[in-house]
């Protein structure tokens, strides 16, 4: 079945499906996503991107898209809120569901008239529905390190009490530093905490993660750089 764009906006550009997650009977299933609008105002361009959430009750054969948005934030403006959801889980049931994204926190500094210096970081939050993905609550920054910062993957027990999430950190300094990292929360969401688990070697990254029904036991992997022939 096509799923079609929101009709929501005049300056549409393109929807952009990030993830999927289903019931234990597959019928009850939500998918996010983003998609992206440009309008021109007093001759100055403004790209915005919209988080929003589709659901379907009857196993993907139609899909509401209801106006379950989450937020709305100017790409080229300072800001805190996330600009991309990209990973959701849900409890077994479908109904609490928890996703993460990515914004930019936007540094500028002035070095002279002529000179300007900008750094651009991503911060990971996440969000959490009570009812089946048709209303969302931002419920905390998952880091609060000043780096850049993306999740890849989130796995969460059959409540949606425990969650893991996964990806990659940089470093505003060395744009060719990178590590793997994860994140553990007990509370659906609100509050996070960072799992030791970084691989000896630098610049690796995790890329999915998986954990059993309780989050007693997981299954991680990543990649490492120095296997594709980087010294």
């Amino acid at each position: 079945m096509e799923i079609k764009k929101p009709d929501l906006d005049p300056y549409y550009e393109g929807l952009t499906l990030t993830d999927l997650t289903c019931s234990e009977s597959g019928l009850h299933c939500v998918l996010i996503g983003n998609y992206q609008t440009t309008r021109i105002n007093n001759d100055e361009t403004i790209n915005e991107l919209t988080q929003l959430a589709y659901t379907t009750l009857d196993g993907g054969s139609s899909w509401d898209i209801g106006g379950y948005h989450m937020s709305s934030h100017p790409l080229n403006e300072q800001e805190t809120g996330p600009n991309i959801l990209i990973k959701i889980a849900c409890e077994k049931l479908g109904k609490k569901c928890i996703a993460v994204g990515a914004g930019e926190y936007l540094t500028t500094k002035i070095q002279s008239e002529n000179y300007r210096e900008e750094s651009s970081v991503a911060i990971p939050y996440a969000y959490l529905s009570a009812d089946g993905g048709k209303n969302w609550v931002r419920t905390s920054k998952i880091s609060q390190e000043l780096c850049m910062l993306q999740l890849m993957s989130l796995s969460c027990d059959n409540e949606a009490e425990s969650c893991i999430a996964s990806g990659v950190r940089g470093y505003t300094q060395d744009d060719d530093k990178f590590d793997a990292i994860a994140y553990i929360t007990y509370d659906s969401g609100y509050s996070w905490q960072l799992i030791p688990i970084q691989p000896s070697e630098k610049n690796s990254f995790f890329t999915k993660i998986f954990c059993d029904t309780s989050s007693d036991i997981c299954h991680i992997v990543g990649v490492n750089e120095q296997y594709f022939g980087n010294e």
